[in-house]
């Protein structure tokens, strides 16, 4: 026998007890770190602590340019959430920075990440997650802006999952790009001074970074016949040496709609994780069309 757990309480008011599960629980300790706040040698014993990461990852950055990019970039806000796991090895690291384009208010604040996380750890697809929590609270604090995430991926993965978790995202396979976005692309990449790539085609940037993998694993994603992958691959080909795709979101409320309803989805799927039940129940599904 088993038994449910009650998903209303006294007078008919919903129970959301079932939420605190132990399959709720984090995998991961998390430090939020406030660059800005750390004298230079604590930023230094930063750096050497995310390089650790980054070098298992990546190659192609030297430890003076990843400080550059990953601590101390030339941004308004910049904070960084340094993963560990729960016997306290660290796990990956993500920096959220926000950059002011201008000082009028038409001129859209641009978020962007620093992304590692070791091969370990990446099935739990947190980057999109905080990604989400952490531009929602900043515009809530920032109203009447535009604002915009724009990354450079290096890899067709990350692509990938931005077409399929987020609701508007440009270059997209198979749809034409509306004339403002791109005309918001140009103005953005002069702003931000991103230089193109010598290669691929007017999406492609200089980002250096260089991902590690075999290149069996890298044959195996070329062979792939996912049209998204495809789409990535003929306008970056060269992102072995260290080449980014140009990607940008419109952060607006059907963004965020769609973000946390997939955000309670995941809640849910965790939280009817139950060892021993042999029943299936179905979890609902949310979508923002």
């Amino acid at each position: 026998m088993f038994s449910l757990p009650p998903l209303w309480g006294g007078r008919g008011k919903p129970c959301l007890n079932f939420l605190k599960n132990n399959t709720m629980k984090s995998p991961f300790n998390i430090q939020i770190i406030h660059p800005a706040t750390l004298s230079n040698p604590e930023k230094a014993d930063l750096t050497d602590r995310l390089y650790l990461i980054h070098q298992q990852i990546f190659q192609g950055v030297s430890k003076a340019d990843f400080r550059k990019y990953v601590i101390e970039p030339n941004s308004k806000l910049t904070r960084i959430r340094l993963y560990q796991d729960q016997e306290g090895n660290d796990a990956g690291y993500m920096s959220f920075q926000v950059f002011e384009t201008g000082k009028s208010r038409r001129d859209p604040y641009v978020i962007r990440t620093e992304v590692g996380f070791l091969p370990n750890y990446r099935r739990y697809n947190l980057t999109l997650p905080t990604l989400i929590k952490n531009a929602f609270a900043f515009q809530l604090r920032h109203p009447g802006r535009k604002a915009y995430f724009l990354a450079t991926p290096v890899h067709p993965t990350p692509y990938r999952l931005g077409l399929a978790q987020l609701p508007e995202v440009w270059p997209h396979p198979e749809k034409q790009m509306p004339a403002k976005i791109k005309s918001t692309f140009d103005f953005l990449k002069e702003r931000l001074h991103i230089q193109s790539a010598e290669t691929g085609s007017e999406f492609t940037c200089k980002v250096g970074w260089q991902v590690k993998e075999s290149q069996v694993l890298a044959d195996r994603i070329a062979s792939r016949k996912d049209p998204w992958i495809q789409y990535y691959l003929q306008h970056n080909p060269d992102y072995a040496k260290g080449n980014g795709m140009l990607m940008l979101v419109p952060l607006t409320a059907k963004t965020y709609l769609k973000g946390f309803a997939g955000l309670l989805q995941k809640k849910l799927q965790r939280a009817i994780e139950w060892k021993s039940l042999t029943v299936k129940i179905p979890v609902p599904r949310f979508s923002v069309s």
